[in-house]
């Protein structure tokens, strides 16, 4: 005797979604699917379910009857809560109009800040040298050095200018070239050597 085939039941795949039967407002769309193999001999039965489901779609109101709400333009700028050294000031503005049940809220802020009179409190100052002193007395007869100096009269401030210079100037004099009553050294020649820089002082401010 021919003994028959054990095949279970299955359900087909569910097709693609219709379109929505409405552009906005809230459609419904649907989709189906069937029994792609059907059971045989002591197989298994599909398990319940539906050939067909349908699912909302296109939920947002439609815009055709909306308003959206609009702001005001900006009122004019604050005084600044500095008038140096770094201050504040604001702006504002209204709803001019507002949104119905599907319209729009307004998008932004209603102040703004922002910063204002960042200039130092400090006048400026230009800095200032003051004048070169007279030069010293040659260190030599023949071939010496001598030096002047000069302070800082005025140090700078705020946006004001700073100085940028030496305070102390050496210069060759009594050239032994340029004076008949020096004589040749016998000696190797010796070059003029600078010592090292002190150390920097402390700051004016």
């Amino acid at each position: 005797t021919h003994v028959p085939e054990n095949v279970d039941c299955e359900w087909g795949n569910w097709s693609l979604w219709s379109d929505c039967t409405l552009t906005c407002g809230g459609g419904e769309r649907t989709r189906y699917r069937d029994i792609q193999t059907s059971p045989k001999g002591k197989g298994k039965l599909c398990e319940p379910g539906p050939k067909s489901q349908v699912a909302p779609c296109r939920t947002e109101p439609c815009r055709a009857n909306c308003v959206d709400a609009e702001w005001s333009g900006w009122s004019r700028w604050g005084p600044c809560s500095a008038t140096c050294g770094g201050g504040v000031r604001w702006r504002h503005r209204t709803i001019a109009r507002e949104a119905n049940k599907c319209g729009r809220a307004p998008d932004g802020k209603d102040k703004e800040y922002e910063k204002c009179n960042t200039q130092s409190c400090s006048a400026s100052l230009d800095c200032m040298f003051s004048a070169w002193a007279h030069w010293s007395d040659c260190t030599c007869e023949c071939d010496g050095v001598k030096q002047r100096s000069r302070d800082i009269a005025k140090h700078g401030k705020a946006q004001g200018k700073w100085c940028d210079g030496p305070t102390t100037e050496v210069a060759p004099c009594n050239l032994a070239s340029e004076i008949l009553s020096c004589k040749p050294e016998r000696d190797a020649p010796l070059d003029c050597q600078l010592s090292d820089w002190a150390e920097w002082n402390s700051c004016s401010a």
